[in-house]
């Protein structure tokens, strides 16, 4: 489960470079997961609520990752401040498209518009 559903995906052995990429679907409003690696305990716990997709990551030290938001819009807010222009990443046989960036140690809040859903 935290490897499709909450997206914890290891980049690199060890989860030294991970990559968070949630999927949601299937009738789930919100998930909680973490995953202890080498370096620390990987979080990654989304729900949904009123057309909002929330995403909170925490990272451990040493470590980096690209994160993967699910979206349908383009706006992106990062620990509440707009991020500007975030990747858009499409991926075929999907409602909504994912907004990508990259991100060191530490804990953050990922807000995006996620409809029907």
């Amino acid at each position: 489960m935290y490897k499709v559903v909450a997206g914890i995906n290891a980049d690199q052995p060890g989860y030294k470079k991970l990559m968070i990429k949630p999927f949601p679907g299937g009738g789930m409003n919100d998930v909680k997961c973490s995953h202890e690696s080498l370096y620390g305990t990987i979080k990654s716990e989304w729900e949904i609520k009123n057309k909002t997709f929330s995403l909170h990551v925490t990272i451990p030290v040493n470590t980096t990752a690209d994160v993967y938001v699910p979206a349908t819009g383009n706006s992106l807010k990062v620990n509440g401040a707009v991020m500007e222009n975030p990747e858009v990443v499409k991926q075929e046989g999907l409602k909504f498209n994912f907004l990508k960036t990259k991100i060191g140690s530490g804990s953050y809040v990922f807000e995006t518009e996620l409809k029907g859903e």
